[in-house]
């Protein structure tokens, strides 16, 4: 009879443990868009522990997938980030909070971060994670829509231009071979003209040295000598 108490008892803790355990919300970190950003390091910290670096990870998606983005290694205060151009928008701090500070924070700065203390060989390492909603980042698009339309309506003008250059270079190309090609049918259309002249000239010549004017030609025997 005892035991079955102390078996209803376990499965009710237990149970307790769930339900407070899922109950714990992931404390969130809300900004406008360029503000500045301070995330604090929700991991639980040991005071008899001392810690020898403190990492700082993005998730990615849903999954349990990280990206690393900055690394401290507290023992001889040396940061890494990754990648190293993150290294002008992320700060850590120097005493044991070890929050993340974001400079000029935009839309791709929202989401998930996990803090992560390492511990020495031996110990636990203590993790723990923030959200960061980075808001009113489509107005500040408009501006700089607003800002870059003189350029954009100039490198859109010199696309129309190059294009009409394109067709009319083409065009004049097109009207100029057919221009030497006309001549070209002048030349030798001039060229047959000249020989028919001649032609008719030594036939004419034939006719005035045989006499043959006043009855006709022996177009027969003319034929035979002009060939």
């Amino acid at each position: 009879m005892l035991s079955a108490y102390y078996t209803q008892l376990v499965i009710l803790s237990n149970v307790w443990c769930f339900i407070r355990g899922t109950s714990v919300a992931i404390p969130e970190v809300a900004v406008m868009c360029t503000e500045e950003a301070v995330l604090l390091c929700e991991a639980p910290q040991d005071p008899q522990v001392t810690y020898k670096a403190v990492s700082w990870y993005k998730i990615v998606g849903n999954s349990e997938e990280l990206a690393e983005m900055v690394r401290k290694n507290l023992e001889n205060d040396v940061e890494y980030y990754y990648p190293k151009e993150l290294n002008g928008s992320l700060q850590l701090s120097n005493d044991t909070s070890y929050s993340l500070r974001i400079t000029n924070t935009t839309s791709h700065n929202s989401g998930t971060y996990r803090c992560t203390l390492w511990a020495p060989v031996g110990e636990h390492n203590e993790s723990g994670t923030i959200i960061l909603k980075v808001t009113g980042c489509t107005e500040l698009l408009d501006e700089k829509f607003k800002k870059y339309r003189a350029e954009l309506l100039l490198l859109s003008c010199l696309g129309i231009f190059y294009l009409l250059l394109i067709f009319f270079t083409c065009t004049c190309l097109k009207k100029e071979s057919m221009y030497v090609d006309y001549h070209k049918y002048r030349r030798e259309q001039k060229h047959t003209l000249i020989l028919v002249s001649a032609q008719e000239k030594k036939f004419f010549q034939y006719s005035e040295n045989h006499g043959t004017c006043k009855n006709g030609p022996n177009l027969t025997t003319v034929q035979a000598d002009v060939v």
